[in-house]
């Protein structure tokens, strides 16, 4: 039977005070018999004790307490647009959908840097945000995010870097280059939208 450290407290107060009623009976009695019947209970109570007094110190394992997650709050996309530069088809047909969980019926969609500008400039509203790859063949994300620093129409435009890569001279390269933020493969829908939604503020 196992006791919780307040259980054992109690039972360690409750013996103690059993022996000292004890011991005061052994000293008013003059029955030898009486007094050895006392003697024997103190024994079992002094047995208990050193049962008891080891498992005191042992404390309850510790509960830890779920923190609340963090939920994003919803976010209405349904009147930005995106898009979406990968050459792999996979991941552009993932952001797609995450994006479109959450409203967004205007995305893009490219395979690489050179698509991507051509795909830009013939837009009569300008996209909200950029979601590219850093390495890709013909044009580069990091090459794409350069290009499109240097005008001034784009010079704020949200550009989140998707990449897989933690080569801290491309990551550097790219904060240097002006990227809005980071998104790390594989993608977690809650960090792309927690993402989007502080940048879009």
């Amino acid at each position: 039977m196992e006791f919780t450290p307040t259980e054992i407290d109690a039972l360690i107060d409750a013996v103690a005070h059993r022996s000292k009623i004890l011991h005061k009976r052994m000293e008013e009695s003059t029955n030898s018999s009486v007094s050895s019947n006392h003697r024997d209970k103190l024994k079992t109570l002094s047995a208990l004790l050193k049962k008891f007094i080891p498992l005191q110190a042992k404390k309850e394992p510790r509960v830890e307490v779920a923190k609340p997650v963090d939920t994003p709050a919803p976010l209405d996309l349904s009147k930005r647009r995106m898009l979406v530069v990968d050459d792999d088809r996979v991941i552009r047909e993932m952001i797609k959908m995450m994006l479109s969980d959450h409203g967004c019926e205007i995305i893009d969609e490219c395979g690489d840097g050179l698509e991507a500008i051509a795909k830009i400039k013939e837009q009569d509203i300008p996209y909200d945000m950029i979601f590219c790859d850093l390495h890709m063949p013909i044009m580069s994300g990091l090459d794409l995010l350069k290009l499109l620093r240097q005008s001034d129409e784009h010079l704020k435009l949200p550009f989140i870097m998707v990449t897989a890569s933690k080569d801290k001279k491309f990551l550097k390269e790219a904060i240097r280059a002006g990227v809005s933020d980071f998104l790390i493969k594989p993608i977690e829908e809650t960090k792309l939208i927690s993402k989007i939604g502080s940048l879009l503020k």
